[in-house]
């Protein structure tokens, strides 16, 4: 049977799906822009999850029913010359599989 996204569900991510979701874009991001720009994004990952500005709320995950990691998406607050950071939120790349291109944005 094949994976659909209607398959999956939305969680919150916690210590093991972290490393999930760095793996993820690290292979999603290797396969299509290099492994400059993979590990680039993965260790930008890690470093908004270690500051101030990391809001683990908005830090989610789809998942099968084995915790697989299928898409990803976080926010983090930002400021503008030091104004504005509780108002503002800043998209990382998101990332899906390959196979849930097109389908994953409407779900997560």
């Amino acid at each position: 049977m094949k994976l659909r996204p209607k398959d999956c569900v939305i969680r919150s991510v916690d210590k093991n799906l972290a490393l999930k979701s760095e793996r993820l874009a690290y292979d999603v991001f290797l396969s299509s822009e290099g492994e400059e720009s993979a590990s680039l994004v993965r260790n930008l990952i890690r470093e908004i999850r270690e500051k101030k500005h990391y809001v683990p709320e908005l830090d989610v995950v789809m998942v099968d029913s084995k915790d697989e990691v299928y898409g990803h998406v976080m926010f983090s607050r930002f400021h503008i010359e030091g104004k504005y950071e509780k108002e503002m939120l800043l998209l990382s790349p998101s990332r899906s599989r390959p196979m849930f291109n097109g389908n994953i944005s409407r779900k997560i």
